[in-house]
């Protein structure tokens, strides 16, 4: 990859930022597991229809599945308007993470 596509610190910084957040929601009974992170091109084109730049591109943006423990359990939280992900959301950005609350995206994180 071109050294001018993959920007090494910011990467590291991301990767930092979001296992802070994600640590943050464990204590709150929440649990984020990691979907899309690092995508090229070709996964943009299959999702969007067409080329569409994102920071998946360049390992400085994850999507997120929610859980919720209830009953000594995890729950999956499907519901996009759940009020843990604005939560989630204010925290990342507190962080100094970008979301995708902007743009009906609730479950992505990113690293500008």
């Amino acid at each position: 990859m071109s050294k001018y596509r993959w920007n090494t610190q910011k990467a590291i910084d991301f990767c930092f930022l979001c296992a802070e957040l994600e640590l943050w929601a464990w204590g709150k009974g929440y649990f984020l597991v990691r979907d899309w992170a690092k995508r090229d091109m070709a996964a943009q084109v299959s999702i969007y229809g067409k080329e569409r730049q994102s920071y998946h591109l360049y390992s400085r943006a994850q999507d997120y599945t929610l859980f919720i423990k209830e009953g000594g359990k995890y729950v999956w939280i499907e519901d996009g308007t759940h009020p843990v992900w604005d939560e989630i959301a204010d925290k990342a950005e507190e962080l100094g993470l970008g979301t995708g609350r902007d743009w009906d995206d609730i479950n992505h994180v990113e690293l500008p």
